[in-house]
């Protein structure tokens, strides 16, 4: 049977944790509308300037010149400054779901194991906003918009480093490099291949068709995924180890999204 006096600490810890959490929730909702306010705001301004990510239209030439990896390079750097903010809200989140992350007997312990939950909880969507923010600031200061971003991401990172999308790795959302942002890449696989077909490159162009049907037919596949076409893996490979240290697990799934007014996800 428990004490008046532990049933006291108990009154004046949790309500004091009660408190502490209200101001860090209302704290943290202003926070994070001033956050999501500036990636809206770049955002929307990517989208005047470069239209959506499906407006984009690879051309004839290169798939990627080495001046378009130069600025994508730029943007990945200005990314990687959050990967390891959340690579740690990751491994606390990790962390409250290990066993006996809730129990114990041990008031204060537990306290604290809420407060860390409550911090990881709140702090999640300013996370997303700093980082889509920070990454559409990059785009523009870059002159890329959100498609071009998209184009050379995946055939940096998925086709030529042979990263493998982390969506790919999911139980609940198997095959999709984050959903319709797949299909965007077929689009643009398509057009690319039609702008080769005007120009008189026929063989080039079956060469992407036929993997966007493969594409169509496998949902894990990446572009290109039995092997990288000569002239793109000339132009990667003089930047090879830059772009291999550019990748961030912990972001990859957002990589191809838009944070929106209403969520973060695909906006063609």
């Amino acid at each position: 049977m428990s004490s008046p006096f532990s049933r006291k600490g108990c009154a004046l810890g949790c309500g004091g944790a009660l408190v502490v959490a209200l101001v860090l929730i209302g704290f943290s909702v202003m926070q994070v509308r001033q956050i999501n306010q500036r990636a809206f705001e770049a955002g929307d301004e990517i989208d005047a300037r470069f239209g959506t990510i499906d407006d984009f239209r690879p051309s004839a030439g290169p798939a990627i010149t080495p001046e378009q990896l130069e600025r994508f390079i730029e943007v990945r750097l200005a990314v990687m400054g959050v990967c390891d903010e959340f690579g740690g809200m990751h491994a606390g989140m990790i962390a409250m779901t290990e066993p006996g992350a809730s129990g114990g007997a041990n008031l204060w312990n537990n306290i604290s194991r809420g407060m860390h939950r409550i911090r990881a909880i709140v702090a999640a969507p300013g996370l997303l906003g700093e980082f889509a923010g920070i990454r559409n600031e990059a785009l523009l200061e870059q002159n890329m918009g959100m498609g071009e971003y998209v184009w050379i991401y995946a055939l940096v990172f998925y086709t030529a480093l042979g990263e493998e999308p982390v969506l790919n790795k999911t139980e609940t959302r198997p095959g999709n490099i984050a959903d319709n942002a797949r299909f965007a890449l077929m689009g643009m696989m398509e057009r690319r291949a039609s702008a080769l077909r005007s120009a008189g490159l026929d063989e080039e162009a079956d060469l992407w068709e036929q993997e966007k049907t493969l594409m169509i037919n496998e949902p894990h596949r990446v572009p290109f995924a039995d092997g990288v076409p000569a002239a793109l893996a000339t132009v990667i490979e003089s930047r090879r180890e830059v772009l291999a240290a550019l990748f961030c697990t912990h972001t990859d799934a957002l990589e191809l999204m838009r944070l929106s007014r209403n969520r973060l996800g695909y906006e063609g």
